[in-house]
């Protein structure tokens, strides 16, 4: 019975990281109607920069928000030169060229850092007790992250100005832009 409970909150944990991948992947794809091959591959990116991060500098303070400034950041040189260029054109093209930026992050990876998996030292290094069973407070701080993130976004995109304007264009991109939308910061 303890095996069945931890191994249930780790499929919680897990489950959830990957909720939140495929929410970015969504919103990507959903949303923005520009297909992103490359979506793991900037998670890696973002993985392996918090791990540098981990090694050398500060130990975990600068490991978390490298690793997100890493991931799918719009200012990122392969977001840059290999997307901007194919963003309003057929879809088959951002499907090639984060296909192609996918392709080349592996193989940068692979040859700067090798084939073998890093282990990355959790920050909390807390164990919880339920019921007479010990589980890491980590796992349990990710499941709650993750469902703050995703209640959030969710939050965003339903109640949010920003984020019916986010699905209004998704819906029709046209009708959005002949409706002007624009920021509230340019509204009298």
């Amino acid at each position: 019975m303890d095996k069945f409970f931890i191994q249930t909150i780790n499929g919680l944990a897990y489950g959830m990281i990957y909720a939140l991948i495929a929410s970015g992947v969504t919103l990507m794809w959903g949303i923005m109607d520009f297909i992103n091959m490359a979506h793991g591959e900037l998670y890696m990116l973002g993985a392996y920069a918090a791990w540098l991060c981990t090694l050398h500098v500060f130990q975990q303070l600068l490991g978390g928000p490298a690793g997100g400034c890493c991931c799918d950041h719009p200012h990122g040189a392969g977001i840059r030169y290999a997307v901007l260029p194919v963003l309003g054109k057929n879809p088959l093209y951002s499907l090639l060229a984060t296909y192609g930026l996918g392709l080349a992050l592996q193989q940068a990876i692979l040859a700067i850092f090798g084939p073998f998996s890093k282990d990355l030292k959790t920050p909390i290094d807390y164990k919880l007790f339920f019921f007479g069973f010990e589980y890491s407070a980590y796992r349990i701080l990710i499941i709650v992250i993750s469902l703050v993130v995703i209640g959030g976004s969710w939050l965003f995109m339903k109640k949010s100005k920003y984020g019916i304007w986010i699905r209004a264009v998704a819906q029709d991109k046209e009708m959005a832009s002949c409706m002007g939308l624009r920021s509230p910061s340019s509204t009298p």
